[in-house]
């Protein structure tokens, strides 16, 4: 993103900032990592990833700053997206709809509303900021998971993850310093 950000925006940031996009990916990556070895097809298949989310946050970035008016960009963006999606879940997925429960759909329903606002703050804050940082702090929600995890899933809170966590918080620093 940073790099995308570099090309396209002409964006330049200092070493602080650099620092703390490349501390909170370190953490990302020791957050992922289970003391096994990493298998070639995990790995191009994230770094892939990575490159697609990467590209579509530089246009959408682009985007925002171009926009004129944020609100109508972000409005358009997301019904772009959410409509067609819901068409095909209503059309391709008709029998998963009619098994759930009320209280399923609920849940999934405002699991969306979430996601949605979530990325919708993520282009809000596009136009003040860097690309790079702003990616690298929407990405800190791995944190986050970590957290609901351990409470509400019971997963392990081992050593390697909070270390994994305070590069990442450290990062949050520098670019809290930044910008």
């Amino acid at each position: 993103m940073t790099i995308g950000a570099l090309i396209f925006v002409g964006e330049r940031l200092n070493v602080l900032a650099v620092s703390g996009i490349v501390l909170i990916s370190l953490g990302i990556i020791g957050l992922s990592y289970r003391g096994r070895q990493m298998r070639l097809s995990s790995t191009t298949a994230a770094f892939a990833t990575g490159c697609v989310i990467a590209a579509y946050s530089v246009v959408d970035g682009i985007g925002i700053r171009l926009s004129g008016n944020p609100f109508a960009y972000i409005a358009w963006l997301e019904l772009i997206w959410c409509l067609p999606l819901a068409c095909i879940l209503l059309i391709h997925r008709r029998h998963y709809l009619r098994s759930a429960s009320s209280a399923e759909i609920v849940k999934a329903a405002i699991g969306g509303l979430v996601a949605i606002m979530a990325y919708g703050a993520t282009l809000w804050a596009f136009q003040f900021g860097s690309l790079g940082p702003v990616s690298a702090l929407r990405e800190t929600s791995v944190v986050f998971a970590l957290i609901i995890g351990h409470y509400f899933l019971r997963e392990a809170l081992t050593g390697a993850r909070i270390f994994a966590c305070s590069f990442i918080a450290i990062g949050m620093m520098c670019l809290g310093l930044r910008l």
